[in-house]
């Protein structure tokens, strides 16, 4: 999941947009935790965990309950979002 750069964050307020954080970072309220978190929320929803309708932006970072199975990495060299998908399955052969 792309992650905010100086330049995306300017480029978003220059369209009168505002932007989640200034902190490019992936500390406690760093853009780079809620990208990998916001990505998560999306894998939760594509795999039926939680309904598109639990979703907003207010929940991203604030709401405990949500907490998926689901590993994310995002960063500013980023421009579209990738999944990868591995599975466990009773009917498996491998060791």
């Amino acid at each position: 999941m792309p992650g905010l750069t100086t330049a995306s964050i300017k480029d978003a307020e220059s369209r009168g947009k505002t932007v989640v954080s200034h902190d490019l970072t992936f500390g406690p309220e760093g853009a780079g935790v809620y990208a990998n978190d916001a990505a998560a929320l999306g894998v939760a929803m594509a795999l039926g965990e939680v309904p598109e309708s639990a979703l907003s932006d207010s929940v991203v970072r604030r709401n405990g309950p949500l907490l998926i199975v689901a590993m994310t990495s995002s960063g500013g060299e980023k421009r579209h979002g990738e999944v990868v998908l591995f599975g466990n399955s009773s009917s498996s052969h491998s060791s």
